[in-house]
């Protein structure tokens, strides 16, 4: 429900920044998928998976569990492979980076998505207990299967966490040191903040998850909160990397992501930096202002 309540608060800013841009951009398409395949994900697994007293047919709970998994999964990777896009954007677009980017993130992406596949799909939905009536489940599943694909699945996902957090890390700790102004103010300007927290989440999953690793979710935790976080930190990246004003960052973002807007002069410009101030933190704007004062 917090997904949902956030999709429908901010769905202004999607028909505004998101809508106009041309339907083959990367920054669309992937903002767009990451989005609606989350929100069918969810009234899938809804409709199938709680006590919602719904008359579904066997046939009917088996669809539901394959439309859950493969719209979540492709939620998934359409919000990791945001990040990886984002990060050929820190590195300034140089080509080598982003054929590096595409080979390391199919690599392990492929293997490990075919791996789970085996495994989330696998129940096999059957009738639905006395019991179940009762409480008012719709569905009964059986037994899941292939554990052990599970488990290399989190082994390749875990590496990609792993390997994504270092090269981030390493990029915007090298890209930011030639920056003259405060650190962490360029860092939240450029969505730099949603970048670093969905990775650390990323890695944080990936490491409860995986088998032979003495760190678990005890609470069931970190699952929960990378459902709704990544998605919503994937999202502000998005819309925040429209206003890097790095002239390498620009142009890969125009070429790949999305088209920025012209420049605008006058009222029209007053206007700009008025959006953008509206969207900065409190302190950036505080920041802002003592920096003009300052010229």
């Amino acid at each position: 429900m917090a997904l949902l309540y956030h999709y429908a608060t901010t769905f202004d800013e999607e028909v505004k920044y998101i809508w106009p841009q041309p339907t083959w951009k990367l920054g669309r398409i992937l903002f767009l998928t990451a989005r609606y395949a989350s929100i069918l994900s969810i009234i899938s697994d809804w409709t199938t998976s709680t006590p919602n007293f719904a008359d579904i047919s066997v046939v009917g709970c088996q669809v539901g569990l394959y439309a859950s998994n493969l719209t979540g999964m492709v939620s998934r990777m359409a919000a990791e492979g945001t990040l990886w896009l984002c990060l050929y954007a820190l590195l300034e677009g140089k080509a080598r980076y982003l054929y590096l980017l595409i080979v390391g993130f199919l690599c392990f992406t492929i293997p490990a998505q075919v791996l789970q596949s085996f495994y989330i799909f696998s129940p096999k939905a059957i009738t639905p207990s006395l019991m179940d009536n009762i409480v008012g489940w719709p569905c009964n599943f059986g037994p899941v299967r292939h554990q052990s694909y599970y488990a290399i699945a989190t082994y390749l996902t875990f590496t990609r966490a792993l390997l994504a957090a270092l090269v981030g890390f390493v990029t915007i700790s090298i890209r930011y040191r030639k920056q003259d102004h405060s650190l962490i103010r360029v860092i939240r300007r450029e969505g730099g903040m949603y970048y670093i927290s969905a990775l650390v989440l990323l890695f944080a999953v990936a490491l409860v998850s995986t088998p032979g690793i003495p760190v678990k979710d005890k609470y069931s935790i970190v699952g929960p909160l990378r459902l709704v976080l990544i998605n919503v930190f994937v999202e502000r990246l998005i819309l925040r990397m429209r206003n890097v004003d790095d002239p390498g960052t620009q142009a890969c973002i125009s070429t790949l992501m999305f088209n920025r807007p012209a420049p605008r002069s006058g009222s029209d410009a007053s206007e700009d930096i008025s959006e953008a101030l509206s969207e900065a933190s409190p302190l950036e704007r505080r920041a802002s202002s003592e920096e003009k004062s300052i010229a």
